[in-house]
């Protein structure tokens, strides 16, 4: 679940936002100093500022089967490394577009690991493969925007998974759209190599 926030505004004394006079976008730096002294969650889309509010049951409870499923496979296979959910990921540092987003799951195939996994801060390399799950009080439009900019960031497939409708429907840099539901088996394309299910098994 996501809620958006006013554009930025300076202030006086010791917090005063490190943006220019001004300035009407949230910058990475905002934003890591905004999460260090709320100890809140945000992405950060084109410079917008958008809280990520916690999840529902039944959230948290498919985006958990839905890791494990995919971890395990991606562990087995020695594929790459798994990240857990709002893990921040700098997908673009554009003036006045800089986005830092977190999924409910991401990978990042072994091929593309730094040789040195960063202590602190977002991940420099945008993931392969995301998964977002849609809470009931999503807007549809936030969620397609996400995926667009996963997508234009580089990530290779997207997964939006819906709860309630029990589908998911994938995204992927040769702009195709899929659907699946039920018995229908769907797999990790190229990214998720030999990976195949059926669709039912992420909501039992």
């Amino acid at each position: 679940m996501t809620q958006s926030l006013a554009k930025p505004k300076r202030r006086a004394g010791k917090g005063r936002e490190a943006r220019k006079e001004g300035a009407s976008f949230w910058t990475i730096e905002d934003l890591e100093r905004l999460q260090r002294e709320t100890k809140r969650n945000y992405d950060l889309i084109k410079g917008k500022l958008v809280e990520v509010m916690p999840a529902g049951d039944l959230h948290g409870y498919i985006a958990m089967r839905v890791s494990r499923i995919l971890d395990n496979h991606i562990q087995d296979n020695r594929l790459g490394h798994s990240y857990a959910a709002e893990t921040g990921f700098v997908v673009s540092r554009a003036p006045e577009k800089q986005t830092v987003m977190g999924a409910d799951f991401a990978f990042i195939s072994k091929e593309r690991l730094p040789k040195q996994p960063k202590k602190k801060g977002f991940g420099e390399i945008a993931p392969d493969f995301v998964v977002e799950v849609q809470s009931p009080n999503d807007n549809l439009n936030d969620a397609l925007t996400k995926v667009s900019e996963w997508l234009a960031g580089g990530v290779k497939l997207v997964w939006l998974v819906n709860p309630e409708t029990e589908t998911i429907t994938t995204f992927n840099q040769k702009g195709e759209v899929k659907s699946f539901s039920g018995k229908q088996k769907i797999t990790g394309e190229e990214v998720i190599k030999n990976f195949s299910i059926e669709t039912r098994k992420f909501f039992e």
